[in-house]
């Protein structure tokens, strides 16, 4: 149960704001900390997981990731000749990740989005606020 009530909902909503503003400071503080420890600790990494010893037998792991993103517009001719050249089985090679399309779904008639919701896992995300000031002040 909700512990905001008319009296305390200014104060409270105060809070929130000036937390938020913190944890964005404090978050983008700890990013970059954490990249230059993780330079200083491993100058050559390489990707995966590595370790570095530390005082009384400590040690600092660090994990070096690689995002990987597909570039669509040469995909398609790639493919062809990895499965000519190579052999290569590329059904394997490219994954894909269902995903509903929310502003489609909306637009099934009634009837139709309750079958798609057997299909559905539905919960509640985390909410989000945002304090807007007038039109004209920032």
């Amino acid at each position: 149960m909700s512990q905001i009530n008319g009296e305390n909902f200014y104060t409270k909503l105060t809070e929130w704001m000036a937390l938020s503003k913190e944890l964005a400071r404090v978050k983008e503080e700890e990013i970059t900390l954490r990249k230059d420890l993780f330079d200083y600790s491993f100058p050559a990494p390489k990707e995966g997981t590595q370790r570095v010893d530390l005082q009384e037998a400590w040690k600092l792991k660090g994990e070096y990731k690689l995002n990987r993103k597909i570039d669509e517009a040469p995909l398609d001719a790639i493919l062809e000749r990895l499965r000519e050249e190579f052999k290569v089985d590329t059904s394997k090679l490219i994954k894909t990740k269902q995903e509903l399309s929310v502003t489609e779904y909306k637009k099934l008639p009634k009837e139709a989005a309750d079958i798609m919701d057997q299909a559905l896992v539905v919960s509640p995300g985390t909410p989000s606020l945002t304090v807007e000031p007038p039109k004209g002040k920032k």
